[in-house]
């Protein structure tokens, strides 16, 4: 079989996230501008209002992929992480606030399967793309695959009121929505590292449900990817999920 290997240009990573950046500086921006009001009334004296938290979190995931069938496993020490920066706003004296950011989320599938595209019978024009069980006689070490995102994060969180220590109970539900920056796979086989870039037929866009649930600085997170990994039409329809612990420094 002939390996087709699809490479991406590090000018290609380097552009697509200079747009996270300058859309998350926009989007921030906006945010402090429209709430400016809120710390500074007419009379140009100062008034006190809640301290944003939150607004940098890190997560480490547990992470697997719904819909494979039940000829393709995922490993359960597949693993990912994301990383976040967050404005958090407010609602006025409430418990509630909103929160909008930027980020980075990786996530690592250890299985038994490699992608290959090619026709079916049903459509001999276009190329889909599947998880397709490694054959049982090759001599497979390892066998990752690899998919970044750049995520625009939002949410709506509730804190409950600080108890004797001083921390709070905090839930947050919300979206991700991901710009796909790249997709490689790594096999080990024969003692030999092959490496995959950008397989055809991802979808570029994500969007996802996510929820947390923390006690002060410490939470667990649960995410669902309501899009799958492939084009739809051009390969199987297939979710990543994932469950993990969010450390919250500040």
């Amino acid at each position: 079989m002939q390996l087709l290997v699809w490479r991406t240009k590090n000018s290609t990573f380097a552009a697509a996230m200079k747009k996270l950046v300058i859309i998350s500086t926009i989007v921030i921006g906006v945010l402090t501008s429209a709430f400016a009001q809120e710390t500074t009334p007419a009379s140009n004296s100062p008034i006190k209002r809640e301290a944003r938290e939150d607004m940098l979190l890190m997560n480490f995931n547990w992470a697997t992929i719904l819909n494979t069938g039940d000829s393709v496993n995922v490993e359960p020490y597949s693993w990912g992480y994301d990383l976040m920066l967050m404005y958090d706003v407010p609602i006025q004296s409430s418990n509630f606030s909103f929160a909008l950011g930027g980020g980075l989320g990786i996530a690592n599938y250890y299985t038994n399967a490699e992608i290959q595209s090619r026709t079916t019978l049903e459509d001999t024009l276009t190329l889909q793309s599947f998880f397709i069980p490694v054959d049982g006689t090759r001599d497979i070490k390892r066998n990752k695959l690899t998919i970044t995102y750049a995520d625009i994060p939002f949410e709506i969180r509730y804190r409950s009121n600080p108890d004797k220590h001083g921390y709070s109970w905090k839930v947050a539900v919300g979206a991700k929505v991901g710009y796909h920056l790249q997709t490689n796979s790594k096999i080990i086989e024969n003692s030999k590292k092959v490496k995959t870039y950008d397989f055809p037929n991802y979808e570029k866009w994500r969007l996802g449900l996510n929820m947390r649930v923390a006690y002060g600085r410490v939470g667990v997170n649960a995410f669902y990817s309501a899009s799958s990994i492939f084009d739809d039409g051009k390969g199987e329809a297939i979710n990543p999920f994932s469950v993990g612990i969010t450390l919250m420094p500040f």
